[in-house]
């Protein structure tokens, strides 16, 4: 785990395993109280998983793929990860509003490897700009294009 899941991490959540093209659901049974520096020099706190359903494809000491469902929300507004930014004011997303871009302020929460959650500064409906095809500032004059979902 790096620090940054640290905070969300508790014994007895729920994994998903890959290993070796198969799946396998566990728990999470122990969560490592020293950090460690991985091969990338990075700090990262070992955890245990058990698998539920071990069977004989499953081989001691070899790698797998382990995704810890650290939270999980219902009902909350998501933008793609790339639209959100950060400056010395904090996390902002642009947004398209009568063809002019605006800056709108944001508080996030939780965060996967696609989508931030967004407590504060967006509503529904927004149109968020999540890719950049060069400079983007505020008050500049553009046409939206949505993206199919």
């Amino acid at each position: 785990l790096t620090k940054y899941d640290l905070e969300n991490a508790k014994e007895g959540q729920k994994a998903e395993i890959t290993f070796a093209g198969k799946q396998y659901t566990g728990t999470v049974s122990r969560i490592s109280k020293v950090a460690k520096t991985n091969e990338s020099g990075a700090q990262v706190i070992e955890a245990e998983v058990h698998i539920d359903n071990p069977d004989e494809n499953i081989y001691l000491g070899v790698e797998a793929k382990v995704n810890v469902k650290l939270a999980e929300l219902k009902d909350v507004l998501l933008v793609p990860i790339e639209a959100v930014n950060v400056d010395t004011s904090g996390e902002f997303c642009y947004v398209v509003e009568n063809g002019i871009v605006a800056r709108k302020d944001i508080v996030t929460g939780i965060s996967s490897d696609l989508y931030t959650e967004i407590k504060e500064g967006l509503n529904v409906g927004d149109m968020v700009i999540s890719s950049f095809n060069g400079d983007i500032t505020e008050g500049m004059m553009v046409t939206a294009v949505t993206e199919e979902q």
